[in-house]
């Protein structure tokens, strides 16, 4: 059988091929510093231990998101092979709540600090590498951000689907979601604060008295704010 491996903040997962969680490992050391290891291909103590739980359960079988990872579990007896996104990265990114509480935006921006600290530290050679690392880290942070806009976007399409299409533009539709929330509240002088042209204004405007979007209470447009707050 088959299982599929990825990671977040807080620990190590595995998935069938049906997308059932069959294992996990919570890191029993400092996030940052497991994430580091596990990003450069080395293989922990917290995975080593997985793979052979699942062994005994009857996988024989291992995809992991990183290539170098694949290869060193390979060296160590296992059958393992690469593909990003895999079915167990997907699981993870898609659904962070499910597996790290209501505070998972907070978990994850603090350990990408801590890793970016972390990674600058390790840097003690020549500027160029410093740099290079640091060029990489923001990239790190920017697929973060992408991902979190994404699911920005998801989330308030329930409510106003049309304004995906409308504000392409990322910082314009984090600013829209973060100042007017509700689409009752869409008035022509709140979009013009925001700097949006005569002719977008006009459409978003259509756009809200014809909308397909779901109903949504105050309570729930403030959490979906609160998200475009930290992006």
């Amino acid at each position: 059988m088959k299982a599929y491996i990825s990671e977040n903040v807080q620990g190590i997962y595995a998935f069938d091929e049906e997308g059932k969680l069959i294992g996990k490992r919570i890191f029993t050391e400092r996030p940052e510093a497991v994430l580091d290891k596990l990003l450069k291909g080395e293989v922990i103590e917290d995975l080593a231990t997985l793979l052979e739980e699942l062994k005994d359960k009857g996988y024989s079988s291992f995809v992991f998101e990183h290539p170098e990872l694949s290869r060193n579990v390979r060296e160590l007896g296992f059958e393992a092979e690469f593909d990003f996104p895999n079915l167990a990265g997907e699981r993870v990114r898609e659904n962070p709540e499910e597996f790290l509480g209501k505070e998972w935006f907070e978990r994850y921006f603090t350990v990408g600090v801590a890793l970016t600290r972390l990674r600058i530290q390790e840097q003690s050679g020549a500027r160029d590498k410093m740099i290079i690392q640091a060029i990489e880290a923001l990239d790190d942070i920017d697929k973060v951000i992408n991902l979190l806009v994404s699911r920005l976007r998801e989330w308030y399409s329930l409510h106003f689907p049309e304004l995906d299409e409308l504000l392409p533009k990322h910082p314009q539709y984090v600013s829209f979601v973060k100042s007017i929330g509700h689409r009752e509240n869409i008035t022509k002088e709140k979009l013009e604060s925001l700097g949006l042209r005569e002719n977008k204004i006009t459409k978003i405007l259509e756009a809200k008295e014809k909308t397909m979007g779901a109903w949504m209470d105050e309570k729930d447009i403030r959490v979906i704010q609160n998200l475009a707050k930290e992006i």
